[in-house]
Formats: C-alpha cells, sequence, structure tokens
C-alpha cells in the first residue's frame, strides 16, 4: 500500500524522545506498507461519522489514519485517552 504522513505527523514523530514508542510507530508503519489491502491491518476501526477515519490500536497507543483507495494517510498518534481530542 502507498503510505504517506502528515507535516504534524512527522515533526511529532521527530521529536519523540522515547525510543521504545518510535519504535513501536515503526513496526506499525511497516506492517501498513505491507498489507496489500486495509483490511488486512490488525486492530483498524473504523472512526463513527467521518468517512474516511480510521484509527490503529497497539496496547494504549493509537494511529489516527485516514484511508482513500490504496493510500494511507498517517495524520496522528497519542495515548488511548487522548487521541480523539484531536483526531480527526
Amino acid at each position: 500500500m502507498k503510505i504517506s504522513f502528515t507535516k504534524d505527523f512527522n515533526k511529532e514523530l521527530s521529536t519523540l524522545k522515547d525510543p521504545k514508542l518510535a519504535r513501536l510507530i515503526h513496526e506499525i508503519i511497516n506492517m501498513v506498507e505491507k498489507a496489500k489491502s486495509p483490511w488486512e491491518i490488525n486492530s483498524i476501526k473504523k472512526i463513527k461519522g467521518h468517512k474516511k477515519a480510521y484509527r490503529i490500536r497497539k496496547g494504549t497507543l493509537r494511529l489516527g489514519i485516514f484511508i482513500e483507495k490504496d493510500e494511507v494517510l498517517f495524520s496522528s498518534f497519542d495515548n488511548r485517552k487522548d487521541i480523539y481530542k484531536n483526531f480527526p
């Protein structure tokens, strides 16, 4: 699948100080990149009220993504209690 990132996502990822969290996010990105369709991604769920917004869950981490055809746009990531304040 084709992957792209928002400027905010790249900025947040580059300023991360926790190496375990950064490694986990990179693992999720690699998993999405290897998937042939969005439905092969583990722990993906549609966000209610938005046609193209989804989230990927890994423990307490949530990644907010938008899916259009074969392209996945990574928008944000945060703890499960804070992600929905900023996403979508």
